[in-house]
């Protein structure tokens, strides 16, 4: 019996992810976590467990929404090359062209290219430490980022 809520299905072929989600909550790996893997198009694994919150009391769903950070630097990276390649966005333009505010404090000439291969200078926010609320807000996100 599993000490923790969990759920979802994992195809055969995709059995060992299961087991693998399943033993970092086994052994306190985890407080609450979700993964989904398709293949060839088609969802081959979609399990949830755990808890959304430090107390334990909300188990996680598999709607639970949560807050990545390193994870999503793939996802602009990827999104940013596409709007380069057709001709959308130039690496090489200041980011403050498109976000003015982005220039406050020395940062007038950065660039996507140097965000991307970051070498902006921005290392983190620890000027405006953000709550879980204002992760999900977004505006204080953007708003931590223009003053770093």
């Amino acid at each position: 019996m599993h000490e923790y809520p969990q759920a979802g299905l994992a195809a055969d072929a995709f059995g060992e992810v299961a087991a693998v989600f399943e033993e970092n909550f086994a052994a306190g790996e985890e407080l609450g976590a979700a993964v989904g893997v398709y293949h060839r198009g088609r969802p081959v694994v979609d399990l949830w467990g755990g808890w959304a919150d430090p107390a334990r009391t909300d188990p996680w769903r598999s709607d639970t929404l949560a807050v990545l950070a390193s994870p999503t630097k793939a996802l602009v990276t990827a999104a940013y090359l596409h709007l380069a390649d057709r001709q959308r966005l130039d690496l090489d333009e200041p980011v403050a062209a498109h976000w003015p505010e982005f220039a406050a404090n020395g940062k007038a000439a950065i660039t996507p290219r140097m965000i991307l291969t970051q070498r902006s200078g921005i290392v983190c926010l620890d000027h405006a430490p953000l709550t879980p609320s204002a992760l999900r807000a977004h505006t204080p996100v953007a708003e931590a980022l223009a003053a770093a």
